[in-house]
């Protein structure tokens, strides 16, 4: 196989659109997420009540969901302006995609912990897209080659989103009347931003293809394939190849050495 077409396979299809979603989530997230160190107090003074803004430090538990908020953003796009082109940290897709699960259950964790309302209909649909990450994440620790669960996981992601746009458009109103401006505008653009990223996702899976974790931690291939059947063994060996981790001739060898076991 020559260095061209190695190239050419290394090479990310839809590269700038991918990486302009991913840019655009992460700042359109970074900036939603303003309303942890500035908020709205409520304020009653001389038979008038309003909100009023004041700026604060967020909690320990209020780190944790920020930090789990724009993780999964900062990974995807190091993932995709460094590694995928080198063949390393294949393992930030899996993890990408279970903080995105984690940050929902954590919600519930965070609620159950200090007494919050859950409300019925959220959590029908917030255990949906936790399953969905849920079983897109494991798939990706074997690799994309049918992604199924990873197509899932986006289409109910973006079916969620799409559900808090109308939110938003009822809620406009009530916010403006009491000033609630930065809600309005935070709640927004994270709801872009988490749009743009899903799409990005979405768009990088079906056109482009990712090893199987095992794929790239040679130390433990030997380890590995021995629990792997032979489906599974042919499956990662493909994967090698078509990112031109092995040679043809190198492919056809090991390709008749696990057919012969069968």
């Amino acid at each position: 196989m020559n260095q061209t077409i190695l190239e050419k396979q290394r090479t990310i299809r839809c590269k700038t659109p991918i990486v302009l979603l991913s840019i655009v989530s992460l700042v359109f997230t970074a900036l939603s997420c303003i309303t942890y160190f500035v908020n709205y107090h409520w304020e009653y003074n001389d038979g008038n009540s309003y909100y009023e803004m004041e700026v604060g430090f967020p909690s320990v538990f209020e780190l944790i969901s920020l930090l789990l908020s724009v993780a999964p953003y900062i990974l995807f796009v190091l993932y995709i302006l460094k590694f995928h082109k080198e063949f390393k940290a294949t393992i930030l897709v899996p993890i990408t995609l279970g903080l995105i699960a984690f940050n929902y259950l954590f919600y519930y964790i965070e609620s159950a912990i200090f007494g919050y309302d859950i409300y019925f209909r959220d959590l029908i649909f917030d255990i949906v897209i936790i399953v969905a990450f849920g079983l897109a994440t494991f798939g990706a620790l074997k690799g994309f080659n049918k992604k199924v669960f990873l197509i899932i996981a986006m289409v109910v992601g973006l079916l969620v989103e799409v559900l808090s746009i109308l939110n938003i458009f009822n809620a406009i109103e009530w916010y403006l009347e009491d000033g609630l401006y930065l809600y309005l505008f935070t709640w927004t653009i994270g709801v872009l931003g988490t749009i743009a990223f899903y799409i990005a996702i979405l768009l990088f899976a079906l056109k482009n293809r990712i090893p199987a974790i095992i794929s790239t931690l040679p130390e433990k291939e030997k380890k590995n394939a021995e629990k792997m059947n032979p489906e599974q063994a042919l499956r990662v060996l493909k994967d090698k190849l078509d990112f031109g981790m092995i040679t043809e001739e190198e492919y056809q060898a090991q390709r008749a050495e696990i057919i012969s076991k069968l």
